[in-house]
């Protein structure tokens, strides 16, 4: 039975949807515990450490190399890590074996209750759902590129694994991105502007999404978060900046802006 068939047979079905699980709103806002925070950037601006200050214990599924080096910093942390890039002979990545395991290393996580699961990063997750799909379609446009309903069962597959993460109800989730360049219609590039590598959609599912960038703080360089989007109070806290971004930093901010103690 296809899945639009079962689907149409439990809401058919009043006694089987009555046993879906409905909650007052109220009650479901007591239910969700976490946060869920996307945060792109470019290298070396402190998506990472960001990250890596979430609340603990701390779960890292990193695509970048990039996490052993930030231990020394964290030492006094309950940081379990794995890094899911397959290598082959010649020490080159193989992108769909390495998507197969990020897959299964969020499988493997499916039971956890608390803490932080990081994905390090999203882009290279979506960069070799792109190489799984361009091999799995041998039909592409004369310009080598896809046809757009070619991006259905890339878009499918990165849902289901982001989303699997998203509807934990009591554990946070860290997607850090790249960034990448801004075109308009003519095909030319804006000039200073860039946006999140990752699936377009993805923003839309965090509570927030931080931009990090460097700025000039008191004549020093600086590492700061910009505050993209907030789900709670998005007026307010949209635009905040926040200097050498940690999680208890934006908590406070998120805490001052909402008025809670």
């Amino acid at each position: 039975m296809s899945e639009y068939k079962q689907a149409k047979e439990k809401m058919n079905n009043l006694e089987e949807t009555k046993k879906v699980g409905w909650v007052p709103l109220s009650e479901a806002h007591k239910q969700r515990k976490s946060m869920k925070i996307g945060i792109w950037g470019p290298e070396g601006i402190g998506k990472t450490h960001f990250a890596l200050t979430m609340p603990e214990p701390i779960y890292i599924v990193d695509t970048e190399f990039g996490v052993p080096q930030l231990f020394p910093k964290f030492t006094e942390s309950s940081i379990t890590y794995l890094d899911v890039c397959v290598m082959d002979e010649d020490d080159k990545i193989m992108t769909i074996a390495s998507l197969e395991y990020a897959e299964e290393a969020v499988k493997d996580l499916a039971k956890l209750e608390e803490g932080t699961i990081i994905i390090d990063s999203g882009t290279d997750i979506w960069s070799w759902i792109g190489d799984w799909n361009e091999k799995k379609h041998d039909n592409l446009k004369k310009s080598g590129k896809f046809y757009q309903f070619h991006w259905g069962p890339a878009n499918r597959r990165y849902r289901v694994m982001i989303w699997s993460l998203l509807s934990k109800k009591k554990v946070n989730i860290v997607i850090t991105a790249h960034p990448k360049d801004v075109y308009d219609s003519q095909g030319k590039q804006i000039a200073g502007l860039s946006k999140a590598a990752w699936m377009k959609r993805t923003g839309h599912w965090f509570d927030f999404v931080i931009e990090m960038k460097q700025s000039i703080v008191d004549r020093r360089p600086a590492f700061v978060g910009k505050i993209i989007k907030c789900r709670y109070e998005n007026r307010k806290m949209a635009g905040k900046e926040i200097q050498d971004i940690t999680y208890p930093k934006l908590y406070e901010a998120y805490k001052e802006v909402m008025g809670f103690e």
